[in-house]
């Protein structure tokens, strides 16, 4: 992920274009948890313009069908 490098940096100001694009919802999830994390750390807020889908619909730690970790929109039904 090309993010790594940029946090090792220590930036001030961090731009993120699709920055969950092509990753799995947990991982999606994971990234967003991550970036709110060292937003919260830095007392400073985000800039967005278009919310991706990870952000309109979380998705659930643990499945009540015990499908954990797995998308339940591609389960097989």
């Amino acid at each position: 992920m090309s993010i790594a490098p940029a946090l090792a940096a220590d930036p001030d100001v961090l731009f993120c274009d699709e920055v969950t694009f092509g990753l799995a919802a947990d991982a999606a999830v994971a990234v967003m948890d991550l970036l709110t994390e060292l937003r919260d750390r830095r007392a400073s807020g985000p800039a967005r313009s278009v919310p991706g889908p990870c952000q309109q619909r979380p998705v659930p730690r643990r499945r009540p069908n015990g499908l954990a970790g797995r998308d339940v929109r591609r389960a097989p039904g």
